[in-house]
């Protein structure tokens, strides 16, 4: 007897809807906690990876979807000023802490140059950007 014969067809929906929930979930966590500098570079292949991902997952679920990921990577390659923007629109559910982390991972490039004055900029331009972000709660 084989354990998928003994599953009704909610269990598998719930099994399988739970795998996409959970991989959007575990790509953010990673994506917001620990990846600590990202260029475009960086994103695209995160963007290739995700995309091959989903690929897969839509092999299990045909109605998956990873809305948080793939918004967060849109967001990063757009730039600053729509991460910013994005704190007034709920862009896929992610949280203000979520949009603040990636804010600093759009400027970790640049606050790692050899160029001090590059870094400089970055730097002011991130805290400006940071206060702004701050008060559009």
């Amino acid at each position: 007897m084989t354990l998928s014969n003994d599953r009704t067809p909610l269990t598998n929906r719930f099994i399988t809807t739970f795998t996409t929930n959970f991989a959007d979930a575990v790509l953010i966590n990673a994506l917001t906690r620990n990846i600590t500098s990202l260029n475009q570079t960086g994103n695209a292949y995160l963007q290739l990876n995700t995309s091959i991902l989903y690929h897969n997952l839509l092999n299990i679920d045909p109605a998956g979807n990873l809305p948080q990921t793939f918004a967060l990577l849109r967001l990063f390659g757009q730039g600053p000023s729509a991460t910013t923007a994005a704190t007034h629109q709920r862009v896929a559910g992610l949280t203000n802490g979520q949009l603040r982390k990636l804010l600093v991972l759009q400027f970790s490039a640049r606050l790692q140059s050899k160029n001090r004055d590059e870094v400089m900029a970055a730097d002011t331009e991130l805290q400006e950007r940071l206060t702004q972000f701050g008060t559009e709660q």
